[in-house]
């Protein structure tokens, strides 16, 4: 929750004698590449806020996603963690002060910082697990890793990629209506995801046609 965000940036804070803008900056906005420079505060917000949300743009974003599959901000152990579902022994979900027996399966998991999924229902997960982060529905980031080919541990077995692994970002900041950007945007996470497995495993080829007017991002390692 927000409160546990901000007792934990609190902490931080404490321990480095340093501000949450000045962490950020450090141990995030300057450590993509190019650096994060048109990210600032909530326009609400004087300074920021570990608990609500930042202005970005979507060059900025692509490099956070960038530098977040890479290991560049953590390391990769931590990566692994947070791509985990933390919620695997759950036998009692409370949201909104309802309590509800079960879940889902696989599908709304928690990680830590992501939902994760392995579901149609969701922005992904149709062919493997996924990670995925709907900014209301307007900007939807797509990870999808797995983990023992992603460290050597198994042979991939796609054609064209080494760690059955990729990523993608989409987003549409004029479209602001979410749950009209949930209908529209989920079809198109699908699509990406579709086409990014059927080429990376050799089940197809397709020609792709860059079109400049729209800001879409597509990556694997």
């Amino acid at each position: 929750t927000g409160d546990h965000f901000r007792i934990a940036v609190a902490m931080v804070c404490a321990a480095t004698g340093k501000n949450l803008g000045h962490l950020l900056r450090e141990y995030v906005f300057e450590r993509t590449a190019p650096a994060m420079n048109h990210t600032w505060p909530y326009k609400y917000l004087k300074y920021y806020d570990p608990a609500s949300r930042t202005h970005s743009t979507p060059s900025d974003y692509q490099r956070f996603i960038d530098a977040y599959f890479r290991g560049q901000l953590i390391s990769n152990k931590s990566l692994e963690v947070i791509e985990q579902d933390s919620q695997v022994n759950t036998k009692t979900r409370i949201f909104k002060g309802m309590s509800m027996i079960g879940r889902p399966m696989d599908h709304g998991l928690f990680g830590l910082g992501w939902w994760r999924s392995r579901s149609e229902k969701t922005l992904c997960g149709q062919y493997q697990f996924c990670n995925f982060a709907p900014s209301h529905y307007a900007s939807v980031a797509v990870i999808e890793r797995k983990w023992p080919e992603w460290n050597g541990e198994k042979k991939c077995s796609w054609a064209r990629s080494s760690s059955c692994s990729f990523y993608f970002h989409f987003q549409n900041v004029g479209f602001l209506d979410s749950e009209a950007a949930k209908e529209k945007f989920r079809p198109v996470s699908h699509l990406i995801e579709d086409y990014m497995f059927q080429i990376l495993s050799g089940r197809k080829v397709i020609n792709v046609t860059h079109n400049h007017s729209n800001h879409s991002n597509i990556s694997n390692d």
